[in-house]
């Protein structure tokens, strides 16, 4: 059963190289384009344009949440009304970024309020499609975790970034599932459908 677990492990993590040196290639041509000659790590082109799409968002950032509450928490049902005014902000944030992504709509899919639905337009084709966000328990301390497949161009791009998501998540509680979206899911999304755009 191990070697079966270790094989998949393996396969996982080849198709995640596969998939980081083929946006590379591309994500190069974007960099000559966008000038970001200076910034550090030059031999890692996905990073290098999501350092420079996270900085685009911070220089005016959502706004942060007031109500810090656990799933399942008195404060609860107060906090998930909250999570759907920020998103609103999201949504109106269309003409600030470059590479935004056209969110469309956010709303809870259990009565709990632990998974919840994000639809969005698809940059390259424009056709609606959507996400399926599930809370960790000790959210909002903790990033909210993107459900579906693991080998998904989106999904890849997100472990390649856990380590900044996990450092950059702030910890008292004040970020959401807006924030997620735009500081993370939005560039994933992003470069998803530059993958599936060129290959």
């Amino acid at each position: 059963m191990r070697d079966g677990e270790d094989n998949l492990i393996n396969i996982r993590d080849a198709i995640e190289d596969h998939v980081i040196i083929r946006l590379d290639q591309h994500l190069k041509n974007l960099i000559v384009k966008l000038g970001l000659y200076q910034i550090r790590d030059p031999n890692n082109p996905f990073l290098m344009i999501f350092k420079y799409f996270l900085e685009k968002w911070h220089s005016k950032p959502l706004p942060l949440f007031k109500v810090v509450a656990e799933p399942g928490s008195t404060k609860w049902e107060l906090r998930i009304s909250h999570e759907i005014e920020i998103f609103q902000h999201l949504i109106k944030r269309r003409k600030f970024q470059t590479y935004f992504i056209p969110f469309k709509g956010l709303r809870k899919i259990d009565l709990d309020g632990r998974y919840w639905l994000v639809t969005y337009l698809d940059p390259i084709t424009n056709e609606p499609k959507g996400l399926e966000i599930s809370l960790p328990v000790r959210y909002p301390f903790y990033p909210p975790i993107l459900v579906g497949d693991s080998l998904h161009v989106l999904n890849v791009c997100l472990r390649k970034m856990r380590e900044d998501i996990s450092s950059l998540w702030r910890k008292d509680g004040k970020y959401g599932i807006p924030h997620f979206l735009a500081y993370f899911v939005s560039f994933s999304i992003y470069m998803e459908a530059l993958y599936l755009k060129v290959h």
